[in-house]
């Protein structure tokens, strides 16, 4: 009788707590998707969800300038700036992400601004990331900390919130000197 009668306790918490998570997450997918078609452009976003902590990521583009961030999307470059054909082919590209982290109640608690440079060369078809650093901030920054690791031309930035995984970021520069998070 006592074991019935925990298994079905277990199982209602089940419900009332990862149920609600999962709704949750795809309620945030579906309202991204929403707003992409009301501006009638894509949203350049991701959102990742943790549910086992809890935690929804939204990551973005970000571009600096003096002392204000400003989330942007990529902008077509022209050719004003491109070197003559005697010029070294290598050339270096950057790209600051933010990544935004919220609780399961919505509320936002750290912001981790990653940085991703790397080197590439259209001429010999080749690229490499050289750095990853991050910049977390919030009113719960002091419980995220991270890892970096690449390999070539991609990279990852891993996220832990009290020392639990929360999030890993996936990056790629290819040899036109694009960096995106995949």
């Amino acid at each position: 009788m006592n074991r019935k009668l925990l298994s079905l306790c277990l199982c209602s918490m089940l419900l009332f707590v990862a149920l609600p998570m999962n709704v949750f997450a795809q309620d945030v997918n579906s309202n991204a998707d929403d707003f992409s078609k009301i501006v009638n452009k894509p949203v350049n976003a991701t959102i990742d969800v943790n549910t086992d902590l809890g935690l929804i990521i939204v990551t973005t583009p970000v571009e600096q300038e003096n002392d204000y961030v400003i989330e942007s999307e990529p902008v077509e470059v022209g050719l004003e700036g491109v070197d003559g054909p005697g010029s070294v082919p290598e050339k270096q590209a950057s790209v600051t992400f933010s990544h935004k982290v919220y609780d399961r109640d919505g509320v936002l608690i750290a912001t981790v601004y990653s940085t991703v440079t790397g080197w590439y060369s259209e001429v010999d078809k080749w690229s490499e990331i050289s750095s990853i650093t991050a910049e977390i901030t919030g009113e719960l920054a002091h419980d995220f900390t991270y890892t970096t690791s690449k390999s070539g031309n991609t990279g990852t930035l891993k996220l832990y919130f009290n020392g639990l995984s929360a999030g890993t970021f996936n990056y790629r520069i290819n040899y036109h000197g694009e960096i995106t998070n995949y």
